[in-house]
């Protein structure tokens, strides 16, 4: 930084807000944390009221003290009320609102906050220990040039995402209506026909044709093993699952075998399915999965997952809803597996489960060179956004010199790879 900035500690700098309303039906500026994109700075939208919350206004900055290693920070440009589970920080005159944000969402200050928590299912983060960190803050006039060039660049790269996002978009629903035609025989891919509907005279409840897997179980139990986790959040991030450390899992969790379809009750609608693999740890998924076991002879392990992935069983899905709050929807188990389906012959279903391996894949290979993309993507705004803030880098400089474009064309050739 230079020689104009001083280190200053985040209270001398903010005051904490805390003004505590009740929202009521009439309201709809509700902002929750879910509401509060990871990393971006961004707002997904708001909800409509019925819940406590603190009061904020147009400059203020949020600060999402509840697992703070989400990074769930925003500057809204509108007056409203959020969760008391963010902070509300409103700027001094030796700091500017953009500014603030950047400085808080950067990775080291995330790092720094998320090291200090307490509380092992719901980890949170004091004010006492936020306001004492010190930063090295630049004269306001250098603040602006900074946030200036950080927002334009992160403009940028934020278009680039939201580009390849919607390409992931695209082919998972190229994804989704290839695995519907196929298993419920519209492509022709066999003499038979799968159908769900309520007129079939041949058809099983689906609790008949699969195993359900409720062994819950405590991750801390493993030690300090590494497990194989599949939670939703990650499987929206990345597709998949990953290996974590049992000391970043904090609920209870299903212990499976690897070879389940594990099909998500929450937000049906998002049909979220995974076929869980074999690994050499143990493998667990988060309880809001429906964890299905193929009865052997019955089904066809691969061909379970594309008939769960289908529209037909979708709708069931659907169908089985009943609980319901302004950003959930979760479906009862009970009444899911109480659907009936057909069910094609067990040489028919590996048949078209061979097919789809091999058309699937071919889309699958795409999305994950779009997810790789967008990783690294963020990745570049989160480097950009600390090295600026921090004056490991000449805005003007780099701006003049062309160094973000050449950072963009060398992250899109990387992704080809």
């Amino acid at each position: 930084m230079s020689s104009n900035s001083t280190t200053q500690r985040l209270k001398h700098l903010v005051t904490n807000v805390v003004e505590q309303i009740t929202g009521g039906s009439d309201r709809s500026d509700y902002v929750g944390l879910e509401a509060i994109e990871s990393w971006s700075g961004r707002i997904r939208a708001t909800q409509t009221g019925g819940k406590s919350g603190n009061k904020f206004k147009p400059g203020d900055v949020l600060f999402g003290k509840l697992r703070p290693y989400l990074a769930k920070v925003a500057a809204p440009k509108f007056s409203g009320y959020c969760s008391t589970d963010a902070l509300v920080l409103r700027p001094s005159t030796r700091i500017t609102t953009s500014f603030l944000l950047y400085l808080l969402i950067q990775p080291q200050t995330i790092s720094r906050v998320s090291a200090a928590t307490y509380g092992v299912k719901m980890p949170r983060v004091s004010w006492g220990y936020i306001q004492s960190l010190e930063f090295s803050i630049p004269c306001v006039i250098q603040q602006k040039l900074i946030t200036t060039f950080l927002d334009h660049e992160t403009s940028r790269i934020d278009q680039l995402v939201e580009k390849k996002q919607r390409l992931i978009e695209l082919l998972d629903e190229k994804r989704h209506a290839l695995i519907t035609a196929a298993v419920t025989g519209q492509i022709g891919l066999t003499g038979n026909s799968l159908a769900v509907h309520a007129d079939c005279e041949t058809k099983k409840p689906i609790k008949h044709l699969f195993s359900v897997s409720r062994l819950m179980v405590n991750p801390q139990s493993f030690g300090e093993a590494l497990v194989f986790h599949y939670s939703l959040p990650e499987w929206h991030e990345t597709g998949n699952g990953r290996l974590q450390s049992v000391k970043e899992i904090q609920s209870g969790k299903i212990f499976i075998e690897g070879g389940e379809v594990l099909v998500s009750k929450l937000n049906p609608e998002k049909g979220v399915v995974i076929h869980s693999k074999k690994h050499d740890v143990p493998i667990l998924c988060s309880s809001e999965f429906i964890v299905l076991k193929a009865i052997e002879g019955s089904m066809h392990s691969r061909f379970s997952y594309y008939l769960m992935s289908s529209s037909p069983i979708r709708a069931l899905l659907e169908a089985s809803v009943e609980s319901v709050t302004n950003s959930h929807k979760r479906a009862r188990v009970d009444q899911f597996l109480k659907h009936r389906v057909d069910v094609l012959d067990f040489e028919d279903q590996k048949y078209i489960a061979d097919f789809l391996d091999v058309r699937t894949s071919q889309i699958d290979i795409l999305t994950q060179k779009s997810r790789s993309s967008i990783k690294l993507l963020r990745e570049f705004r989160s480097s950009l956004i600390a090295a600026a803030v921090t004056g490991q880098i000449d805005v003007n400089k780099w701006s003049n010199t062309g160094e973000t474009d050449r950072r963009l064309d060398h992250i899109e050739e990387n992704s080809e790879l």
